[in-house]
């Protein structure tokens, strides 16, 4: 996959389902981009979404954090993040966010 814009997103995508034990589908989702990226087509019809109805136990104790230091990125960077992960993943998770200051972030991201 070239670099540039969206390379790390597949990649990140590839991982996710790979751990979560589609792995058939982590392999087409990657030929996919690849094929994509060279001006290909990939003809296998492709589900995102994995059909694994348990997740692995390394989904458990999913924790997703981040760091806000310094006043260049208030606490409205970090509730917008926060927000998008509760609306886009569907299994239990922690957010962490490492800051000197709290101040302003959702009562539900873990400081």
């Amino acid at each position: 996959m070239p670099e540039g814009e969206g390379s790390e997103a597949y990649i990140n995508m590839n991982n996710v389902m790979r751990q979560m034990g589609c792995k058939e589908q982590a392999f087409d989702y990657t030929w996919m981009s690849v094929s994509k990226s060279v001006g290909l087509s990939f003809q296998k019809p492709l589900p995102y979404i994995c059909d694994q109805e348990q997740p692995t136990s390394a989904f458990k104790n999913l924790n997703f954090v981040c760091v806000k230091y310094g006043t260049k990125y208030g606490a409205d960077y970090v509730n917008k993040l926060y927000d998008g992960v509760r609306r886009n993943c569907s299994l239990k998770f922690d957010f962490i966010c490492f800051t000197e200051d709290s101040e302003g972030l959702d009562k539900e991201i873990k400081v």
